[in-house]
């Protein structure tokens, strides 16, 4: 992988950890997911007006991209009701790479050698143990993290596959923020429609900001599955995990014990390993 491939994936990371802290914060999760979504679709608008359309040949994964992203919305607003995000966001993405692999290899023939097997583990591994410590009283959040993390591989190998038939990735990414920013504004609209504006009044700036960062984030991901094999691009991103550790424990005051700091050296080991492996 390319230093600067590596540094943008990175950059990503930072940026995704730091959305989902925002819906992990909000008030009213779903009005604050619902504006992020509105806020990534309009940049994704005005690109659709400057790029060629996406080859038809990569329609039938933009539909499916569409259906996973809702599913993966919906799972990951009810995660974050009954978990930390130091917790439940490590058990997300740590599941979520053995799935890409796994996936990468079945439908795009990505046979990943031993090295690159022992790799994914360790930052799996790592990720997993971050959740380790105190004990999980409640197993809600561990069951739809866990979901959530396959939601997540899943519309990450179909994102991979479709942006390689698309031959255009803006097209293709742009496509998959209006698909998938309509519905969840529309069911907002009916199920909070009386907290709408006294939401906007106090919430408008975080959930902008989370809104750029999202399409940003997820924009650099979906380029960079254009360029090379998926399973390293989906392994480094996991850096995320650190960086959303560090958020919960330093903004929101949530447990950051031994253990923990061992397990995000860990998977930073897993990552450098993972970058110069693949």
């Amino acid at each position: 992988m390319q230093p600067e491939i590596i540094a943008l994936v990175l950059a990503a990371a930072v940026l995704h950890a730091t959305w989902h802290a925002v819906i992990k914060v909000g008030r009213d999760r779903l009005l604050t997911y619902a504006l992020i979504s509105v806020v990534a679709m309009v940049p994704a608008l005005v690109v659709l007006l400057f790029v060629e359309p996406p080859d038809p040949r990569s329609w039938v994964y933009l539909a499916l991209s569409g259906i996973i992203h809702i599913a993966y919305q919906v799972f990951l607003i009810n995660t974050y009701r009954f978990g930390d995000l130091s917790r439940t966001f490590p058990i997300a993405r740590g599941t979520a790479p053995v799935f890409v692999a796994l996936g990468a290899a079945v439908f795009a023939g990505e046979i990943p050698g031993a090295a690159q097997c022992v790799t994914l583990a360790l930052i799996s591994i790592g990720i997993t143990s971050l959740c380790v410590g105190e004990g999980l009283r409640d197993t809600r959040g561990v069951t739809l993290a866990v979901a959530t993390g396959l939601v997540t591989a899943t519309y990450t190998v179909i994102d991979g596959l479709g942006v390689r038939a698309s031959q255009s990735p803006l097209a293709f990414i742009a496509w998959i923020y209006v698909i998938m920013g309509v519905p969840l504004p529309l069911v907002a609209l009916i199920w909070r429609r009386e907290k709408l504006a006294g939401f906007l009044r106090t919430s408008w700036k975080p959930g902008v900001t989370a809104g750029l960062f999202s399409i940003l984030s997820y924009g650099i991901i979906v380029w960079a599955l254009s360029l090379g094999a998926m399973a390293p691009v989906a392994a480094l991103r996991e850096v995320s995990v650190v960086i959303a550790v560090i958020i919960g424990a330093t903004f929101l005051r949530e447990p950051f014990g031994r253990r923990r700091i061992l397990a995000a050296c860990l998977v930073a080991i897993g990552v450098v390993v993972s970058a110069a492996n693949f």
